[in-house]
This record gives C-alpha cells, sequence and structure tokens, in this order.
C-alpha cells in the first residue's frame, strides 16, 4: 500500500477527473490524501472520499464562483495559478506525513517548486487538452507573463515533474511536437465517470443543455438564448443551470424543463443532444455516451474553443459563437440533430471510449511512481 497525497484546487472541471483518480487508487487498496480548498468538502463526500481533505491553510482566499463575472473575476485566476501558499501548505503536509508520491493539479504551478524540493516522485495532472496549456504557459499568454513574473513558471528551473498524467482521448487530442516535453507525458485516456450506451431513439430524446460550474461573463444570456432557440424548434429539453446561474433567471417555456441541478449520467441516457460551453470533461462524458455535443464557449481564456474545435474536426458535434443571432443557433442546433452522419461517428466514437478507462490508466501511472527516483 502506499500514500498518495494530491493538490487540487477548487476550480470546476478539474475536480472530478481527480477524484475519480483517488477513488480508484484507494479501490486498490492504497491511502488518498487530498490537499485542497475547503470548499471541495461537498465534492469529495460526493465521491465517497469524505475525511479525506486536508485543507489549505496559508493559500490565499479563492472561490470560483462570482455573481457578476466580468475581465476582473477572470483576472483573478492569475494568482490562483502563482500561488506560493499553496506550496508551503504542501510542505507542511509533507511534514506531517511523508507522503509515497504527489499529484499536482496544472492549474497551480505556484506549488511546484515545493514539489521539486521534497524530492518526493511527483506527476502533474492535465486535465484538458495539451494546446491549452502550451498555450496558457506561453510567454505570450497573459497567463504565462504572470506566471514569469512571479516566478512561477513551470517552464522554468525545470520546476515541470518528470511524469505529466494527460487526461485526453489519443484522437481527440493529438500530441504532436511543443514545448512541453513530451518523453514525459503519458497520455491515459479521458478520466470520467463510466458511461452507457444510449438508450434512446433520435427523436424521442431531450436536448441536455449544461453549461459551465463556475461563471463566466455573458452565460446567463447565452443560456436563455439557446432555451428559446429549443422552443422555437419545438424540441423538449433538459436544462440544469448550476451554482453559477439562479434557474429562477431563465426562461422556461413549454418542453423546457429548468433545473438548479441533474445526475448528467442520468440524463445523458436518454439524450439526443448536449449543448455546452466546452468543458472537456463534460463534453467528453457525453461523447462516451454517444451523444453529439454542441459547444457554444464562454471565453478564450479557457479551452472552450480548443474542445469545440476538436469537436467539429471529429465530426461528433459542432459549434456556435455564444453571441450567434438566434436564427444562427436554431440552425446550429438543428445541423447537429438532424445529421445521421454525426450520430454514426459519434457512436463510434462513444462504443471506444467506453471500453477505456483513463482513471485505471491513470493509477496505473502513478502506482510505479514511488519505485522511480526523482529528478
Amino acid at each position: 500500500m502506499a500514500h498518495f497525497l494530491s493538490v487540487l484546487p477548487l476550480a470546476g472541471g478539474n475536480v472530478s477527473p481527480t477524484l475519480l483518480i483517488a477513488e480508484e487508487l484507494e479501490s486498490r487498496g492504497h491511502r488518498v490524501r487530498i490537499l485542497g480548498h475547503a470548499g471541495l468538502v461537498p465534492e469529495l463526500e460526493r465521491a465517497g472520499l469524505a475525511g479525506r481533505l486536508e485543507a489549505f491553510e496559508r493559500a490565499r482566499p479563492w472561490n470560483p464562483r462570482v455573481a457578476d463575472p466580468g475581465v476582473r473575476s477572470m483576472l483573478a485566476w492569475l494568482p490562483l495559478a502563482s500561488d506560493r501558499g499553496i506550496g508551503r501548505d504542501l510542505e507542511a503536509a509533507i511534514a506531517r506525513e511523508r507522503p509515497d508520491a504527489l499529484l499536482v493539479d496544472c492549474m497551480v504551478p505556484g506549488a511546484l517548486d515545493a514539489t521539486r524540493r521534497s524530492g518526493i516522485p511527483a506527476a502533474m495532472f492535465l486535465h484538458t487538452l495539451l494546446g491549452y496549456w502550451e498555450g496558457q504557459w506561453s510567454p505570450r499568454s497573459p497567463m504565462g507573463l504572470w506566471l514569469r513574473a512571479t516566478g512561477t513558471s513551470p517552464f522554468a528551473r525545470d520546476r515541470m515533474p518528470q511524469t505529466l498524467v494527460l487526461a485526453t482521448d489519443p484522437e481527440f487530442d493529438q500530441v504532436g511536437a511543443g514545448r512541453i516535453p513530451r518523453d514525459r507525458i503519458v497520455q491515459v485516456g479521458p478520466v470520467i465517470p463510466d458511461a452507457v450506451p444510449p438508450q434512446t431513439t433520435d427523436r424521442d430524446g431531450h436536448v441536455l443543455v449544461s453549461f459551465s460550474t463556475i461563471a463566466y461573463p455573458g452565460q446567463l444570456d447565452a443560456i436563455a438564448r439557446v432555451i428559446r432557440a429549443l422552443a422555437d424548434l419545438g424540441v423538449r429539453a433538459v436544462v440544469t443551470a448550476g451554482p453559477a446561474i439562479d434557474p429562477a433567471a431563465l426562461p422556461a417555456p413549454p418542453g423546457i424543463e429548468v433545473r438548479g441541478f441533474g445526475d448528467h449520467g442520468s440524463l445523458l441516457r436518454s439524450a439526443r443532444l448536449l449543448i455546452g460551453h466546452g468543458g472537456h470533461g463534460t463534453t467528453m462524458r457525453a461523447l462516451a455516451a454517444g451523444v453529439p455535443v454542441l459547444v457554444v464557449p464562454m471565453t478564450r481564456h479557457a479551452d472552450h474553443h480548443l474542445v469545440a474545435a476538436a469537436v467539429a474536426r471529429a465530426g461528433v458535434g459542432g459549434q456556435a459563437d455564444k453571441d450567434v443571432t438566434p436564427a444562427e443557433l436554431r440552425a446550429a442546433i438543428a445541423g447537429v440533430l438532424e445529421s445521421p452522419a454525426t450520430t454514426a461517428r459519434v457512436r463510434r466514437l462513444g462504443e471506444r471510449l467506453r471500453r477505456s478507462s483513463g482513471a485505471e490508466r491513470a493509477a496505473d501511472v502513478l502506482e510505479r511512481l514511488p519505485a522511480t527516483p526523482s529528478a
């Protein structure tokens, strides 16, 4: 049995895949602790990991969910990435009980100095398309400039661990040459909950509308436009607003059910289309269930546009700008719903994705870490 310590910020779509890996490790008899924001408690309880959290004490106060998102709220992500307080919390956690291996979320490179100094075998977890991280950490991006200015760039002083666990599908995310050392990357596939084959025909299912759990500028208006477009098309839909949006603020015309939350696993079983913002985890979960995806990206500061492009490239859905006209949005929705070729491609992709388990492959990689000398 090995002791794993995972450094995990509360930052939206990064949480679920890490907890799925933690569950897999614990099912194999290992001990897992999560070092992260106190707001993770409900997430751990839902994952059956209650009591595994060591809450940050020196990290900056942080909440990704804001009532009125804008440029200032987007800039708040910069100090999260460079927060050396997370590194100090990591050092304290290691001093209390030295783990055998570390898993560090790629959203907090400010913790990598402490990771390297510890001498403990470590992996960094990349939970969306590799091109996003190469862009985010580039010296030409706002994030890359900030990380260099604060001395926390993962490219400097060989901060980057020797093992990078990339949770993307090799066909969906084709890894070519780039700045991140390719010999360190282990592409394990998407880490998503188990999916089931579609249990609906093309005509009797609903459309599932699910955007980010984090508030992005314009998200409320974008969801409202999607609802109106679906109503105009006469399509039945279920909308899960999530914690970022008040369901009462959304229109609910006949045939459109608006909920605060919903079990995506159950809802996808009878869905004929997912309309979302392009979060990697939700998108891959829909595709694994054999459900096509229409991506309406919320911001270019996240991975949404890259996921949208990958969906379009694979021919398993479509994309629409969040500010499109109602007529253009209706055409985009109908174009995916009425395409037999898209349905056939996504069913084949779903069959392949259901045969693999990114969580199991990631756990295999992490189990090898304690036997690997640190750099």
